[in-house]
């Protein structure tokens, strides 16, 4: 019954909050109107997880579960959500419904998330953040999470700095299907353009760039796209 309860209330609010907002977009109900009869259809409940206290940090992408959160369906259908977020430990999306009571989507029927400004792209049960996109290329990145253990005194026998979360970074490249790694260096980007070496070579003098940096790495690759 405390499971139905929760059920409701998250579709009441979604439905109501959110509206049909163009040609492809309807409400949050829509999207899981077939769980009841078929609970593997769009997702699963889970029991909320009692989370380890001994770690400082999150595991989750998103520093705030509630705000405006769109899904883009295989399909191709938008459904609005009010409560999202990314687990980068289980890479698992999940609307929290309660402290006993999450809700696990399955990303094998999600193609695009919308947050804020954000696009995220799911491939291969992963989500990536798409950083630009083109018709040739689509340039991602990837979140991974480490547990980063205790420094410990031993004169003291205590922990001079807890236990932790550390979010890292991976950066790919999407073309025509393939998944390939990439860096943040002049090396990638030459070894993917290796036929517009002088045009790269030239544009980032005149701009004073950084082969190192991630927001100058995408002007490069815009300007790729481009010419």
């Amino acid at each position: 019954m405390r499971y139905l309860f929760s059920f409701l209330a998250f579709f009441y609010l979604n439905t109501n909050l959110f509206g049909q907002n163009d040609e492809k977009t309807t409400t949050t109900l829509d999207y899981n109107t077939n769980f009841m009869g078929n609970p593997q259809k769009n997702g699963m409940w889970l029991p909320g997880k009692v989370e380890d206290n001994t770690i400082s940090g999150s595991q989750y992408l998103f520093t705030n579960w509630n705000g405006m959160f769109s899904i883009i369906n295989n399909s191709g259908n938008k459904f609005n959500l009010l409560n999202l977020n990314y687990n980068i430990f289980t890479q698992k999306l999940e609307s929290k419904i309660s402290n006993d009571s999450v809700f696990q989507y399955d990303l094998s029927m999600i193609q695009y998330i919308l947050h804020e400004k954000s696009k995220y792209r799911i491939f291969n049960n992963e989500l990536f953040q798409q950083l630009l996109d083109n018709k040739k290329f689509e340039f991602l990145k990837s979140y991974k999470i480490i547990i980063q253990e205790a420094v410990f005194n031993p004169l003291t026998q205590t922990d001079l700095t807890p236990r932790r979360y550390i979010v890292k970074n991976e950066y790919k490249m999407l073309s025509e299907g393939v998944l390939l790694d990439f860096k943040l260096n002049k090396k990638s980007v030459f070894n993917f353009f290796p036929e517009n070496k002088e045009l790269i070579l030239k544009f980032v003098d005149e701009n004073k760039l950084s082969y190192t940096k991630e927001d100058d790495v995408i002007k490069i690759l815009h300007y790729l796209s481009n010419n």
